[in-house]
Protein backbone atom coordinates (compact mmCIF):
# COMPACT_ATOMS: atom_id res chain seq x y z
CA UNK A 1 0.00 0.00 0.00
CA UNK A 2 2.72 2.54 0.95
CA UNK A 3 4.68 1.52 -2.54
CA UNK A 4 0.97 1.85 -4.25
CA UNK A 5 0.82 5.42 -2.92
CA UNK A 6 4.32 6.77 -3.06
CA UNK A 7 4.24 5.70 -7.00
CA UNK A 8 0.94 7.59 -7.38
CA UNK A 9 2.63 11.00 -5.81
CA UNK A 10 5.72 9.98 -7.69
CA UNK A 11 3.62 10.13 -10.79
CA UNK A 12 1.82 13.57 -9.74
CA UNK A 13 4.95 15.26 -9.14
CA UNK A 14 6.36 14.28 -12.18
CA UNK A 15 3.35 15.55 -13.98
CA UNK A 16 2.71 19.06 -12.60
CA UNK A 17 6.90 19.19 -13.09
CA UNK A 18 6.28 20.05 -16.50
CA UNK A 19 3.59 22.71 -16.61
CA UNK A 20 5.12 24.34 -14.20
CA UNK A 21 8.33 24.85 -16.05
CA UNK A 22 5.90 24.59 -19.38
CA UNK A 23 -5.69 32.22 -17.50
CA UNK A 24 -9.95 35.99 -20.25
CA UNK A 25 -12.68 35.84 -21.67
CA UNK A 26 -12.18 36.65 -25.71
CA UNK A 27 -13.96 35.60 -28.55
CA UNK A 28 -11.87 32.75 -30.15
CA UNK A 29 -11.11 33.23 -33.31
CA UNK A 30 -11.83 30.57 -36.25
CA UNK A 31 -9.34 32.13 -39.00
CA UNK A 32 -5.93 31.20 -36.62
CA UNK A 33 -3.72 28.28 -37.58
CA UNK A 34 -2.64 26.08 -34.79
CA UNK A 35 0.98 27.48 -35.69
CA UNK A 36 -0.24 31.10 -35.09
CA UNK A 37 -2.06 30.15 -31.55
CA UNK A 38 0.96 28.45 -30.34
CA UNK A 39 3.06 31.42 -31.53
CA UNK A 40 0.83 34.12 -29.64
CA UNK A 41 0.90 31.55 -26.51
CA UNK A 42 5.09 31.64 -26.77
CA UNK A 43 4.62 35.14 -26.66
CA UNK A 44 2.01 35.74 -23.50
CA UNK A 45 4.72 33.60 -22.07
CA UNK A 46 7.95 36.01 -22.71
CA UNK A 47 8.64 34.92 -26.01
CA UNK A 48 10.90 31.48 -27.77
CA UNK A 49 14.33 33.97 -27.11
CA UNK A 50 13.69 34.63 -23.47
CA UNK A 51 12.79 31.35 -22.57
CA UNK A 52 16.25 29.92 -24.81
CA UNK A 53 18.03 32.49 -22.39
CA UNK A 54 16.88 30.40 -19.48
CA UNK A 55 19.67 27.77 -18.70
CA UNK A 56 18.55 26.24 -14.93
CA UNK A 57 15.49 26.79 -13.31
CA UNK A 58 15.07 26.33 -9.89
CA UNK A 59 11.26 25.74 -8.34
CA UNK A 60 10.01 25.89 -4.51
CA UNK A 61 6.47 24.95 -3.54
CA UNK A 62 4.09 22.93 -1.24
CA UNK A 63 2.43 20.19 -2.96
CA UNK A 64 -1.57 19.71 -1.52
CA UNK A 65 -2.40 15.66 -1.60
CA UNK A 66 -5.48 15.99 -0.38
CA UNK A 67 -7.46 14.77 3.16
CA UNK A 68 -5.14 18.12 5.02
CA UNK A 69 -1.16 16.07 3.90
CA UNK A 70 0.68 17.99 2.07
CA UNK A 71 4.72 18.04 1.08
CA UNK A 72 7.90 20.35 0.23
CA UNK A 73 8.52 19.90 -3.06
CA UNK A 74 11.92 21.57 -5.19
CA UNK A 75 11.97 21.25 -8.77
CA UNK A 76 15.52 22.00 -10.82
CA UNK A 77 16.20 21.65 -14.28
CA UNK A 78 19.29 22.38 -16.53
CA UNK A 79 19.66 22.80 -20.36
CA UNK A 80 19.69 20.34 -22.37
CA UNK A 81 17.94 17.94 -20.69
CA UNK A 82 18.28 17.16 -17.03
CA UNK A 83 15.80 17.62 -14.04
CA UNK A 84 15.75 17.08 -10.18
CA UNK A 85 13.04 16.73 -7.89
CA UNK A 86 12.75 16.44 -4.34
CA UNK A 87 10.07 16.20 -2.13
CA UNK A 88 8.78 15.09 1.71
CA UNK A 89 6.29 12.95 2.66
CA UNK A 90 5.38 11.83 5.87
CA UNK A 91 8.50 12.52 7.55
CA UNK A 92 10.36 10.47 4.77
CA UNK A 93 12.25 12.29 1.63
CA UNK A 94 12.56 11.13 -1.88
CA UNK A 95 14.26 11.87 -4.85
CA UNK A 96 13.91 11.48 -8.56
CA UNK A 97 16.53 12.79 -11.00
CA UNK A 98 17.51 12.46 -14.91
CA UNK A 99 21.31 14.05 -16.49
CA UNK A 100 20.41 13.33 -20.22
CA UNK A 101 21.13 9.58 -19.88
CA UNK A 102 20.64 7.74 -16.41
CA UNK A 103 16.98 8.21 -14.62
CA UNK A 104 17.32 7.05 -10.78
CA UNK A 105 15.26 7.77 -8.03
CA UNK A 106 16.12 7.28 -4.21
CA UNK A 107 12.66 5.61 -3.10
CA UNK A 108 10.88 6.84 0.30
CA UNK A 109 9.63 3.53 1.24
CA UNK A 110 12.75 1.35 1.04
CA UNK A 111 16.80 1.27 2.36
CA UNK A 112 17.34 5.04 0.80
CA UNK A 113 19.48 3.67 -1.94
CA UNK A 114 19.44 5.18 -5.47
CA UNK A 115 18.51 2.94 -7.98
CA UNK A 116 18.42 2.77 -11.61
CA UNK A 117 15.13 3.21 -13.17
CA UNK A 118 13.97 1.23 -16.70
CA UNK A 119 13.18 3.00 -19.51
CA UNK A 120 9.31 2.11 -18.67
CA UNK A 121 9.94 3.48 -15.33
CA UNK A 122 11.93 6.58 -16.33
CA UNK A 123 9.61 7.92 -19.17
CA UNK A 124 7.82 10.66 -17.80
CA UNK A 125 10.96 11.84 -15.52
CA UNK A 126 13.06 12.28 -19.31
CA UNK A 127 10.13 14.35 -20.10
CA UNK A 128 9.82 16.52 -17.48
CA UNK A 129 13.54 17.51 -18.48
CA UNK A 130 11.95 19.73 -21.18
CA UNK A 131 11.41 22.82 -18.64
CA UNK A 132 9.94 24.73 -20.76
CA UNK A 133 7.17 22.18 -21.78
CA UNK A 134 6.10 21.06 -25.33
CA UNK A 135 4.47 24.19 -26.82
CA UNK A 136 7.78 26.02 -27.03
CA UNK A 137 10.11 25.06 -29.89
CA UNK A 138 8.17 22.54 -30.35
CA UNK A 139 9.55 22.18 -34.40
CA UNK A 140 12.60 22.20 -32.66
CA UNK A 141 11.62 19.05 -30.51
CA UNK A 142 10.24 17.28 -33.17
CA UNK A 143 6.73 17.32 -31.91
CA UNK A 144 3.28 18.23 -34.07
CA UNK A 145 0.52 20.18 -33.61
CA UNK A 146 -3.32 20.48 -35.17
CA UNK A 147 -5.70 22.55 -33.95
CA UNK A 148 -9.05 20.49 -33.24
CA UNK A 149 -12.67 21.95 -33.41
CA UNK A 150 -14.33 22.23 -29.93
CA UNK A 151 -17.80 20.66 -29.29
CA UNK A 152 -20.55 23.41 -29.61
CA UNK A 153 -21.72 22.59 -26.54
CA UNK A 154 -18.47 23.86 -25.02
CA UNK A 155 -19.12 27.14 -23.79
CA UNK A 156 -15.58 28.22 -22.36
CA UNK A 157 -13.99 30.25 -25.10
CA UNK A 158 -10.59 28.53 -25.77
CA UNK A 159 -8.28 27.42 -28.52
CA UNK A 160 -7.63 23.67 -28.38
CA UNK A 161 -4.53 22.26 -29.74
CA UNK A 162 -3.12 18.84 -29.87
CA UNK A 163 0.02 17.99 -29.58
CA UNK A 164 1.89 14.70 -30.91
CA UNK A 165 4.90 14.52 -29.08
CA UNK A 166 8.11 12.74 -30.99
CA UNK A 167 7.73 9.43 -28.26
CA UNK A 168 3.95 9.50 -30.18
CA UNK A 169 2.01 10.75 -26.26
CA UNK A 170 -0.64 12.83 -27.22
CA UNK A 171 -1.44 15.74 -25.15
CA UNK A 172 -4.63 18.25 -24.96
CA UNK A 173 -3.93 22.09 -24.70
CA UNK A 174 -6.74 24.76 -24.05
CA UNK A 175 -5.22 27.65 -24.25
CA UNK A 176 -7.56 31.26 -23.25
CA UNK A 177 -8.56 33.26 -26.66
CA UNK A 178 -7.99 36.56 -24.99
CA UNK A 179 -4.46 35.99 -22.58
CA UNK A 180 -3.27 32.94 -24.66
CA UNK A 181 -2.10 31.28 -21.84
CA UNK A 182 -2.84 28.05 -21.15
CA UNK A 183 -5.66 27.14 -19.02
CA UNK A 184 -5.56 23.28 -19.05
CA UNK A 185 -3.75 20.50 -20.40
CA UNK A 186 -5.27 16.81 -20.61
CA UNK A 187 -3.58 13.62 -21.30
CA UNK A 188 -4.93 9.48 -20.96
CA UNK A 189 -1.51 7.31 -20.79
CA UNK A 190 -1.32 3.80 -19.36
CA UNK A 191 -0.41 3.59 -15.20
CA UNK A 192 0.43 0.35 -14.02
CA UNK A 193 -1.82 -1.51 -16.60
CA UNK A 194 -4.67 1.04 -16.23
CA UNK A 195 -5.63 3.75 -18.66
CA UNK A 196 -5.89 7.09 -16.13
CA UNK A 197 -7.01 10.34 -17.78
CA UNK A 198 -5.31 13.71 -16.39
CA UNK A 199 -6.34 16.98 -16.55
CA UNK A 200 -3.88 19.94 -15.65
CA UNK A 201 -5.12 23.57 -14.87
CA UNK A 202 -2.41 26.06 -14.64
CA UNK A 203 -3.31 29.79 -13.28
CA UNK A 204 -1.85 32.93 -11.11
CA UNK A 205 0.51 33.67 -13.93
CA UNK A 206 3.26 35.40 -12.41
CA UNK A 207 6.43 37.49 -13.97
CA UNK A 208 9.54 35.91 -13.47
CA UNK A 209 12.63 37.93 -15.61
CA UNK A 210 11.08 38.05 -19.05
CA UNK A 211 8.78 35.17 -18.52
CA UNK A 212 5.29 34.46 -17.19
CA UNK A 213 5.05 31.15 -14.77
CA UNK A 214 2.20 29.54 -13.02
CA UNK A 215 2.31 29.77 -9.46
CA UNK A 216 -0.86 27.71 -8.47
CA UNK A 217 -1.32 24.59 -10.96
CA UNK A 218 -4.49 21.98 -9.75
CA UNK A 219 -4.07 18.34 -11.40
CA UNK A 220 -7.16 15.67 -10.98
CA UNK A 221 -6.72 12.33 -11.74
CA UNK A 222 -9.03 9.76 -12.86
CA UNK A 223 -8.21 7.00 -10.36
CA UNK A 224 -7.21 9.64 -7.89
CA UNK A 225 -9.48 10.44 -4.68
CA UNK A 226 -8.65 14.05 -5.21
CA UNK A 227 -6.85 16.37 -6.89
CA UNK A 228 -3.23 17.74 -6.23
CA UNK A 229 -1.85 20.92 -6.08
CA UNK A 230 1.12 23.13 -6.64
CA UNK A 231 1.67 26.41 -5.08
CA UNK A 232 5.03 27.82 -5.41
CA UNK A 233 6.51 30.04 -3.06
CA UNK A 234 9.69 31.27 -5.30
CA UNK A 235 11.13 30.96 -8.80
CA UNK A 236 15.13 31.44 -9.68
CA UNK A 237 16.42 31.25 -13.24
CA UNK A 238 20.51 30.93 -13.97
CA UNK A 239 21.58 29.74 -10.57
CA UNK A 240 24.43 28.05 -10.41
CA UNK A 241 23.30 24.07 -10.95
CA UNK A 242 26.67 21.70 -11.19
CA UNK A 243 25.37 18.63 -13.27
CA UNK A 244 26.82 16.48 -10.16
CA UNK A 245 23.04 17.48 -8.87
CA UNK A 246 21.43 15.42 -11.37
CA UNK A 247 24.16 12.44 -12.14
CA UNK A 248 23.37 9.07 -10.31
CA UNK A 249 24.92 8.98 -6.90
CA UNK A 250 27.52 6.50 -7.17
CA UNK A 251 28.61 4.99 -3.21
CA UNK A 252 32.08 5.52 -2.11
CA UNK A 253 34.43 2.53 -2.21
Amino acid sequence: MQQTRTSMIALAVLILASDLAAAGTGQAEATLSAEEIVERSVQARGGLEAWKAVKTLRMKGVMELGGGTSMPLILEFKRPSKVRIEFEIEGRKGSQAYDGETAWAIVTYGEGKPIRLEPAQSKDLVQQADLEGPLIGYREKGHKIRRIAKDPSDSTDTYIIEVKRKDGEITIHHIDSESFLEVEQLTRRSFEGEEIEISIRPSDYRQVGDLLIPYHVEQSVSIAPAPQVIQLDSVELNLDLADERFAFPEESP
